[in-house]
């Protein structure tokens, strides 16, 4: 690239030096010849000037001005002839229009020719030939062109080295986003572009390193989401492998419940593995959410379950509960989240209220336990809050996901978790 911008600036020079110099060496020669011309009827003018009026009857020779700067000059009677001086021995076409009171200045072939028309009583009674060489005028033309054309030469020079001087600071920062985007390519998420003062590579630049920091922050969400979710999925995998290994143990009459038990964990695992494939390519996929019916679904999933462990669930929503803004499939994860901790760490019945508050809705899940058992008290292997475990961790990355929060309880306090959603208001666009 530094190449081509190099050649492209030296080959736009050299075509403005051309389209320039031509037409002004043209304009150059022609000022010259002018001038070689404007002498030559000068140094004829002069001669004519000294012609005595009386040089028709005047038996001494005329004198002409000596001949410089190579004009010959000749003096000539009205029939024609050259009376005195150089030149034809007749008149030509420049001495006949000199004849004919008219000035001459004509070039005839590598000569110029000029013809000064002598008057006596506004009688013309001899003409003035002058003619010198048209090659001095051509030779100063020459050396003009040769010094223009160095001239030009050093300014195609210039450009080629300013040219060679722009391409490298425009490649250069190219080469740094080049570098950089090779190194985001493998995984460096830490790039930062420094600004070199070109509106469009800064541009660029900044763009790269909001996009390594969004990569980041993805990556680091992704890595984040893949272990809290391992741990949702092994949850109903070890209860799938419980009751198959107790079935082995102690064998029922008829398997059929078994298979029912089986059967309902296997659906279970099944909706949460679609609910995290679903989340993890779209964590950011907002709907108008009902969250009264992710409630009532809830309680399907969730009342056979505490049941049997004789733990009751009372499900209660308000009358006039909002839309929520969110991901059905992340509220109703969190919310699953939320119910197993109370199962597994609590006591109690289980209660799950959701109700207006402000502008957004609250989703409470709440059991007679307190901060100081199981769950407050369990510690985490990822680094998490000893008070949140894994799958708190999942639900809080979710459910922050979609814009909400999720409030933990005070160790000693009320075992009440809260989800904490935006309400959806009826002109917003699903996004």
């Amino acid at each position: 690239m530094r190449r081509r911008i190099t050649l492209a600036i030296v080959i736009v020079t050299a075509l403005a030096v051309a389209l320039f110099g031509v037409p002004l060496a043209v304009v150059l020669r022609h000022l010259y010849v002018t001038n070689a011309r404007a002498t030559l009827v000068r140094e004829a003018t002069l001669a004519a000037r000294d012609i005595p009026a009386n040089f028709a009857d005047d038996t001494d020779p005329i004198d002409l001005p000596t001949s410089r700067a190579g004009i010959v000059v000749g003096l000539y009677t009205p029939d024609g002839n050259r009376l005195s001086g150089a030149g034809p021995t007749s008149a030509d076409g420049a001495v006949n229009e000199a004849l004919a009171s008219r000035v001459a200045d004509v070039e005839q072939g590598d000569r110029l020719v000029a013809a000064i028309p002598v008057a006596v009583n506004e009688a013309v009674v001899a003409a003035v030939r002058a003619e010198t060489s048209i090659h001095p005028a051509e030779r100063r033309a020459y050396r003009a062109w040769a010094l223009m054309a160095v001239l030009g030469v050093v300014v195609i020079a210039l450009a080629g080295a300013l040219g060679a001087a722009l391409a490298t600071r425009l490649t250069r920062p190219l080469r740094r986003v080049r570098d950089s985007a090779t190194r985001l390519g493998h995984g460096d998420f830490t790039i930062t572009m420094p600004h070199v003062g070109v509106g469009e590579l800064d541009d660029l630049g900044d763009a790269l390193t909001t996009t390594a920091s969004r990569l980041g922050r993805a990556m680091e969400r992704e890595q984040s989401f893949s272990t809290h979710a391992s741990h949702q999925l092994r949850t109903p995998i070890a209860g799938l492998r419980l009751a198959i290994e107790t079935e082995l143990a102690d064998p029922r009459p008829d398997p059929t419940s078994v298979l029912h038990e089986c059967l309902a964990v296997t659906d279970r695992l099944e909706s949460t593995v679609n609910d995290l494939l679903r989340l993890s390519r779209e964590p950011t996929t907002r709907h108008h959410v009902d969250v009264t019916d992710v409630l009532t679904a809830a309680e399907t999933r969730w009342h056979g379950l505490l049941a049997a462990a004789g733990r009751p669930l009372r499900i209660d929503t308000s009358t006039d509960l909002p839309l929520a803004s969110a991901s059905e499939a992340a509220i109703t994860q969190a919310l699953d989240v939320l119910v197993d901790n109370a199962l597994r760490h609590g006591r109690g019945e289980v209660t799950v209220h959701a109700e207006r508050v402000g502008g957004g809705v609250v989703v409470t899940v709440a059991d007679e336990g307190d901060g100081n058992n199981g769950s407050a008290r369990r510690a985490t292997s990822d680094g998490a809050d000893a008070n949140h475990g894994i799958g708190l961790g999942l639900a809080r990355t979710l459910v922050e996901a979609d814009g909400g929060r999720i409030l933990v309880p005070e160790p000693g306090a009320p075992s009440t978790y809260a989800i904490v959603l935006r309400a959806s208001t009826p002109s917003a666009m699903d996004h």
